[in-house]
C-alpha cells in the first residue's frame, strides 16, 4: 500500500491536504470470486476508516500550542557563510539556510531548539526593546541605518550613526528624532527652536521666562560662540605675577658669527 499526498503551499491563506491510497499487486480487471470479495469488502472499508481517522487528526487536534500565531509566513533562503577551520588552517565557504518571517515573535523564536538564537534578530525595534533591552536596540539601529544608507552605494561615517543612535537611546528608552522627541527634552529653548516649532518655542520661553545657559552645541552655534566642546572646552588664563617675573632685556644685542645682531632675553 502506498500513499499519494498533495498539500497546498505553507504560506497560502487556505490550507488543504489531498490523500489518495494506491493498492499494489491488485488486478482490478480480473473478475474472480476471491478477488471480487476482497475488493468489495476489505479495501473500501479500510480506506474509508483510514481517511476518517486522518480527517479526525487533522481537524480536531489543536496545533497552536506547538507554534506561534504571530508569525504569519516564513520564507527559506540560502546564505553564504565563511568560517575558519582551525584543523586545516584555512577558511572555507559554506551555505546555511535562513528563515525570513512575516511577523515577529522574538521571545518564542529565541527559545526554540531548532533555531540558532545567536544569529536571530528582528527589525522590529519595539519588540527588541521589550525582549532584549536598550543595548540591543542601539546595536540593531546602527545595523539597520547602515543597511539603509549603503543600499544605493552611499556612505556615512560610523561615528555619525553612533552619535545619532546614542542620542536616541542614552536615557534608557527610545527617543524619536522628531518634534515629539528632541523638543521634549531639557536642552534649552535656543537649541529646541533650531530643530522645529521655532516660533512656538520662543513664545513659550518668553512667556514663562525660560533661561538658556547656552552650554549645548546648537545653541552656541546659533549665537555665534564656541561650543563647549573640543578646542572650545579649553580656556587661557593670564597671570600678572608671572608676567612681572618675565623680563625682556631691551637694547642688549648680541652678534652671531656672521656679525648679524640678535635680540636676547633673560628668564628670571
Amino acid at each position: 500500500m502506498s500513499f499519494f499526498i498533495i498539500n497546498s503551499n505553507e504560506n497560502s491563506k487556505e490550507l488543504f491536504i489531498r490523500l489518495k491510497i494506491f493498492w499494489p499487486n491488485i488486478d482490478w480487471i480480473r473478475n474472480t470470486k476471491k478477488q471480487e470479495k476482497i475488493i468489495k469488502n476489505f479495501y473500501p472499508n479500510f480506506e474509508r476508516n483510514y481517511l476518517k481517522r486522518t480527517n479526525h487528526f487533522i481537524t480536531n487536534i489543536n496545533l497552536k500550542p506547538q507554534g506561534t500565531s504571530k508569525i504569519k509566513k516564513a520564507f527559506i533562503r540560502r546564505s553564504k557563510k565563511t568560517f575558519f577551520d582551525l584543523t586545516k588552517g584555512s577558511s572555507e565557504n559554506t551555505q546555511e539556510f535562513v528563515l525570513d518571517t512575516e511577523g515577529v515573535d522574538l521571545r518564542y523564536v529565541l527559545n526554540f531548539d531548532g533555531i540558532d538564537h545567536t544569529k536571530s534578530f528582528s527589525n522590529d525595534i519595539l519588540e527588541i526593546y521589550k525582549v532584549l533591552g536598550i543595548e540591543a536596540v542601539r546595536q540593531i539601529l546602527i545595523q539597520e541605518l547602515r543597511n539603509l544608507i549603503s543600499f544605493d552605494g552611499s556612505y556615512v561615517n560610523s561615528r555619525h550613526l553612533s552619535l545619532l543612535v546614542d542620542i536616541m537611546t542614552h536615557k534608557g528608552k527610545l527617543m524619536s528624532i522628531t518634534r515629539h522627541g528632541i523638543n521634549r527634552t531639557d536642552i534649552g529653548p535656543i537649541a529646541k527652536c533650531s530643530f522645529e516649532e521655532t516660533i512656538d518655542i520662543l513664545y513659550h520661553a518668553s512667556a514663562f521666562g525660560v533661561c538658556d545657559n547656552l552650554r549645548g552645541v546648537s545653541g552656541s552655534i546659533m549665537v555665534g560662540q564656541l561650543a563647549n566642546l573640543g578646542t572650545g572646552k579649553m580656556d587661557l588664563f593670564f597671570s600678572d605675577k608671572l608676567l612681572k617675573k618675565f623680563k625682556i632685556v631691551s637694547g642688549k644685542q648680541s652678534a652671531n658669527e656672521k656679525g648679524v645682531p640678535q635680540r636676547s632675553a633673560e628668564y628670571i
